[in-house]
């Protein structure tokens, strides 16, 4: 998946890089209403928007994250999506525009073999599909050029872990699920069959005042 190219968001990115580059030499400061920037003529006005979000979302990654790519996360990542996709800002690498998919269900299978057992997600009649981690989660699908919303309780981050998670060891299993459900509820990730968990409870001390007759004042018992 790429930024369009030909003009918009990804052209306008690179010329604010070759600004900044430029400005930082003579310790000047991009303006942040981008009122004053002669800008190309392929950056246009619903760019502005786009761009000062990106802008936004690179300051608060690492600075090697933001020297070698832009990541979207959580709703703030979405925001920006859902901005790209209504503007036809995103392409793919075969210069197909994407689309505004339809908003899935998502559904979780468990599908066994002889020796383990693999966590398969599914949307609907959609094979070939990869989860964005922004919340709420996206999902691309190349075969029809579109992107769009996932019905899910779980974040992004959160979907994304499961999502990659290699196939369980029939005999790992049990483990596997009791670590699952301390940290997924059952509406966010069922299981073939739910562990008995049991709560560990940390004993409180009581102290108890009892009157002892003959004696000034009380004596307190353990």
């Amino acid at each position: 998946m790429a930024y369009n190219c030909k003009h918009g968001v990804a052209a306008g990115l690179h010329w604010l890089r070759t600004y900044s580059k430029t400005q930082s030499k003579t310790q000047q400061s991009i303006p942040s209403d981008h009122a004053t920037w002669n800008a190309p003529s392929f950056y246009l006005p619903q760019d502005r928007d786009i761009v000062q979000k990106l802008q936004i979302s690179q300051r608060q990654g690492s600075r090697q994250q933001a020297a070698t790519r832009l990541r979207l996360a959580g709703s703030e990542g979405a925001q920006i999506l859902e901005q790209m996709l209504l503007s036809q800002r995103l392409i793919l690498a075969d210069y197909r525009t994407l689309q505004t998919g339809q908003r899935r269900a998502l559904s979780w299978q468990w599908q066994a073999s002889n020796s383990e057992q693999r966590l398969i997600a599914e949307l609907g009649d959609l094979t070939h599909w990869q989860p964005i981690a922004v919340t709420p989660p996206y999902y691309l699908d190349r075969d029809n050029a579109a992107m769009g919303e996932i019905a899910t309780p779980l974040s992004g981050s959160q979907l994304t872990h499961l999502y990659n998670m290699p196939p369980v060891p029939n005999k790992q299993m049990a483990i596997t699920a009791a670590q699952l459900r301390r940290v997924f509820t059952p509406k966010q990730l069922p299981l073939t069959e739910d562990p008995q968990l049991i709560k560990e409870s940390t004993p409180i001390p009581h102290l108890t005042l009892t009157m002892v007759p003959g004696v000034n004042g009380v004596q307190l018992q353990w």
